[in-house]
């Protein structure tokens, strides 16, 4: 399932976006990374709700989607090792 989608990342902070997710070569959006990221976050929260719900949930709640946007946004930092103490203090929370 899922939990946040790539306008959601646009919507939450599209410069940062940009600034993460960026392909050099062809400055575009790298597509593949987004979605790499998206798919790290929805399985974060799958091994987390697995253990008291069952999946997949019939409607993601606003909070489960704040908390993807949030861990996408760190996957896509990680990758070229600019995630800023505030990205990874969300991580955490």
């Amino acid at each position: 399932m899922a939990y946040a989608t790539r306008q959601d990342l646009l919507d939450r902070d599209e410069s940062m976006i940009w600034n993460l997710a960026i392909n050099r070569e062809t400055n575009e959006l790298d597509e593949a990374a987004i979605a790499q990221a998206l798919q790290q976050a929805d399985e974060e929260i799958d091994s987390l709700l697995a253990r008291r719900f069952q999946l997949p949930l019939p409607v993601v709640p606003g909070v489960i989607n704040k908390m993807a946007v949030q861990i996408a946004i760190y996957w896509l930092a990680d990758r070229d090792n600019q995630a800023t103490d505030l990205i990874e203090k969300r991580y955490q929370q």
